[in-house]
């Protein structure tokens, strides 16, 4: 099995690293949310301020584009554009004495014109509520002036033209010859209704009067800064912080080659998990919950036909010596005669030749039912492995945070390639090093025989 492949992992694995790196989340949101308010601080604050503009047909120019998006008198898409066009942001500059370019200004104009309505709400974005407000009222104002004016120049160049037509018309009239023929009485009657419809247009022309619009509402005093917008700064920056937490803690939990959980024994190195302890105690106590895990161990192996069982180490630590005095106490609990080796293995097997050690193996076997032996690590030394050879059965002890995935496979190919029978691994949190030699197990009666 390839260790340095990351498993596959379920939602399950996911929410249990998010709960055990959950710190590394909320200090990215916080991390985010203080960013978004530094940069929040460092932004001038915009306001807006608008103006509505209710745009009426002047009766001389307003015809609407086929294909507009409205389709009275006035095509209002036309008009948006003039609101931002050159002429009327110049005009607008004049009226709030700007010193700013007209495409400056034309830059701070939005223009929306609302469904079914004949109405330009024009709004004006500044650094400052009064110039938010001064610059859509200007705009408007700009924009009413400029659709007016042109209007009325298109209203005089019109009545210009008529005026030519009718003293042309005149002129023909004067000119024809006297007489009543035909041709004379036609050509007559033909310019006077000429003259007639010309004079009726002019006199309408005279009487119109030039309204392009109005103001509806006018632009009001802004209380608050549309930007920067403070919630959604902020709001933004503690959420891309806790995403970007979240997924450095998946990244931590995927890439990290630490036993963090006891399933990892059987996916990343095919061991069987026998137990995980969430704590563990130095002397066994059949009412706590490792007490109740070891007797349940012991029924385990007791169906068996194990009676030598090394207890080994994944890595250098405490976890196999506290294993192994709690497998022996659940043992003398049951009512069992057990024996527990708690030296250290490599001074018997450092000193003794193996075929001593299996003496000694053979000794303890007839005096007890069981015997459980301590081993060191196998990461430390070959001694578990040579003990392992002579023994039943083994059990590995691997403790979380301290031993890495690499370390627990190479336990198991070792105590297999002696064709010791591996029962499984027991899994124990992070330990302090022991200071003295670990409890002995309880004795119960029969007394147990401790070696």
């Amino acid at each position: 099995m390839d260790v340095s492949r990351p498993a596959t992992y379920d939602l399950s694995d996911y929410l249990s690293a998010l709960r055990r790196s959950w710190w590394v989340a909320v200090l990215a949101a916080a991390l985010g949310f203080a960013g978004a308010t530094a940069y929040t601080l460092t932004q001038h604050k915009l306001y807006e301020s608008s103006a509505s503009v209710l745009v009426q047909p002047t009766g001389v120019t307003d015809t609407n584009v086929t294909g507009g998006r409205t389709k009275g008198d006035i095509n209002l898409d036309t008009e948006a554009q003039l609101v931002k066009s050159t002429a009327v942001a110049t005009d607008a500059g004049k009226l709030m004495r700007s010193a700013k370019t007209a495409p400056q200004l034309a830059h701070r104009v939005s223009v929306q014109v609302p469904p079914n309505t004949s109405v330009l709400v024009i709004t004006y974005s500044e650094h400052s509520p009064r110039a938010a407000q001064a610059g859509a009222h200007a705009f408007a104002e700009a924009y009413l002036a400029n659709r007016n004016e042109s209007a009325k120049a298109d209203l005089t160049g019109q009545t210009g033209t008529l005026d030519r037509k009718i003293k042309q018309v005149n002129a023909d009239l004067a000119g024809l010859p006297s007489g009543d023929r035909g041709d004379v009485d036609s050509r007559r009657s033909n310019l006077s209704n000429q003259l007639n419809t010309l004079t009726s247009r002019l006199n309408q022309l005279a009487t119109t009067t030039v309204n392009g619009g109005k103001i509806i509402s006018d632009a009001d005093l802004p209380r608050h800064a549309v930007k920067p917008s403070v919630p959604l700064n902020l709001g933004s920056g503690a959420l891309a912080g806790l995403v970007a937490g979240i997924g450095i803690a998946l990244g931590r939990e995927r890439f990290d080659r630490r036993v963090r959980r006891g399933i990892d024994l059987p996916r990343r190195a095919d061991v069987p998990l026998l137990a995980e302890l969430t704590a563990i105690d130095d002397k066994y106590d059949p009412g706590t919950d490792c007490g109740r895990a070891f007797a349940r161990l012991r029924n385990e192996i007791a169906c068996g036909d194990h009676r030598l069982i090394v207890v080994t180490g994944a890595a250098p630590g405490s976890a196999a010596t506290l294993v192994a005095a709690n497998l022996a106490g659940a043992f003398a609990h049951a009512g069992n005669n057990v024996s527990l080796l708690t030296q250290h293995a490599q001074d018997a097997t450092g000193q003794l030749q193996a075929e001593s050690v299996r003496r000694t193996l053979d000794k303890l076997r007839a005096r007890a039912e069981y015997v459980i032996i301590e081993a060191p690590s196998t990461a430390a030394s070959a001694d578990a492995q040579s003990l392992a050879s002579l023994c039943d059965a083994a059990i590995m002890a691997v403790e979380l945070r301290r031993c890495t995935h690499a370390q627990v496979l190479d336990a198991a190919d070792q105590l297999r390639r002696v064709d010791t029978v591996l029962l499984g691994g027991v899994v124990t949190p992070r330990l302090r090093a022991l200071a003295a030699r670990p409890a002995q197990p309880e004795q119960a009666e029969p007394q147990p025989q401790l070696t």
